[in-house]
Formats: structure tokens, sequence, C-alpha cells
């Protein structure tokens, strides 16, 4: 309340400055503590899709190695539920524990959560469906891509 108090003494709306300006639509959202990625989007991707390829090399060896008549199909079925299951479980988990505080987050899960929300700025304004849709795909979708 100090800073809203302040902010009008200066002639500034009082909403700037308990919720920072952001580029995600609409303008007027309240993104709590917003705060711009430090790293790029080509880093940020190039993480992402190096950890998937890592999971899907990975689930093929172990899958050969576990059973090795597995067919091609039934094969990268399992690579595709493996990496499925791990979206599931750690992004959407990920979201589903920080959601409060997502818009200030500079960790990579968070940074691409907010490179993912320029689609859906709903992922960043603490709106309830996508609390409780990603909470339920989190604890339901993702163990259950690897049962």
């Amino acid at each position: 309340m100090a800073a809203a108090a302040a902010a009008l003494a200066l002639g500034k709306n009082a909403s700037s400055v308990l919720y920072p300006p952001h580029p995600y639509y609409p303008l007027d959202a309240l993104v709590n503590g917003y705060v711009e990625n430090k790293d790029g989007v080509p880093y940020l991707l190039t993480l992402f899709f190096g950890a998937c390829f890592i999971l899907f090399t990975a689930t093929y060896f172990v899958g050969q190695s576990v059973t090795p008549k597995l067919n091609r199909v039934e094969l990268f079925s399992t690579m595709w539920f493996v990496l499925s299951g791990a979206i599931h479980l750690i992004f959407e988990g990920y979201y589903a524990l920080n959601f409060a505080n997502m818009g200030e987050k500079q960790t990579i899960l968070g940074q691409l959560w907010k490179e993912y929300a320029f689609s859906d700025s709903r992922y960043l304004t603490q709106n309830a469906f996508v609390l409780c849709m990603e909470s339920v795909t989190a604890a339901f979708w993702g163990p259950g891509c690897l049962i």
C-alpha cells in the first residue's frame, strides 16, 4: 500500500507500480511482479528441444535394451508417451506449483511459460480455469502416460 500511496503522490497510476507493464494482451491484464525474461527465445528453445532429444534418445536405448523385440511403432509410441509424461509432470507441474508468481520467474521453466503466455495470457493472470486444467493434467495425465 505504501508503494501505491507514493505513486499517487508522484502522479503515477498506482496499478502501474503494483503491476508493472507487460507485453501481454490485454495490456491492462494484471500480471503479478512481471519481469522480462533474461534469456532469449532461441536459447530457451535450444534447451527445451535439447532436453526432449536427450529424453527421446535415452528412452530409445532403454526400450531397446529392456525389450529388444519391440517393433518400430511400439518403440516410437513408448518414446512419445515418456516425452508426453515428462512434459505433463515437469512443465505443467511447475506451472501448478508456481502459478501465483509466474510473471517474476527467471528459471528456465518460468521463462518458457512466459513465452508460452504470448499465445494465451491467461497463464500469467492467475486464471482459475487454467490452474485447474494444468493441475489435473500434471497430476493425472503425466503419470498416466508413464504407466
